[in-house]
């Protein structure tokens, strides 16, 4: 569960940001943003057709630990953008894996979260959605006390969750051997 909220988080955080990283550090329109945010979209629903692909030669924490493996990457990928302040298209792609990973992330955390919750399903979900939310609102309010740019905020706080929510898979996977 823990997985997926803190991935989730970092959704929420490019959410949040994208809008002053892409539009007024890098000067993208209103119309080019949103096809921006269209195609990171579209590298959500790429990836979760990936994942469903997938499923039939590995299993789902190997598909959760990919997804959260694209996200590290992606981050780190924006975070180095921030660092050398790197062309628009750097970004871009970090952005879009960083995204784009929820793909694997989402889908295989909600189903491990749910898999032994039986008629308890109802209200496991709700408190799952609940956390990812919350996530979402820790990261947006967090991106306004970090002093450095709008990119370097944003790629701090997503690789920030990505890191917690890798750490998490990592113990899932003790728990699992165990």
């Amino acid at each position: 569960m823990f997985s997926g909220c803190l991935s989730g988080g970092a959704l929420f955080t490019y959410i949040s940001g994208s809008a002053a990283v892409l539009m007024d550090t890098y000067g993208l329109n209103q119309q080019h943003f949103a096809y921006v945010f269209g195609g990171n979209a579209l590298g959500i629903m790429l990836f979760s057709s990936l994942n469903k692909r997938f499923a039939e030669r590995y299993g789902i924490l190997q598909r959760l630990k990919l997804g959260g493996f694209i996200q590290a990457l992606g981050a780190s990928v924006l975070l180095l953008s921030g660092l050398v302040e790197a062309p628009l298209a750097l970004v871009l792609l970090g952005l879009f894996l960083t995204v784009a990973g929820i793909g694997f992330t989402g889908p295989n955390a909600m189903a491990l979260a749910m898999s032994e919750q039986g008629h308890r399903a109802g209200t496991a979900s709700a408190l799952m959605g609940s956390m990812q939310f919350g996530a979402g609102l820790l990261g947006g309010v967090l991106l306004n006390f970090f002093i450095w740019s709008a990119l370097m905020n944003m790629a701090i706080m997503m690789l920030l969750f990505i890191a917690a929510a890798n750490w998490s898979m990592r113990h899932i996977q003790l728990a699992k051997i165990d």
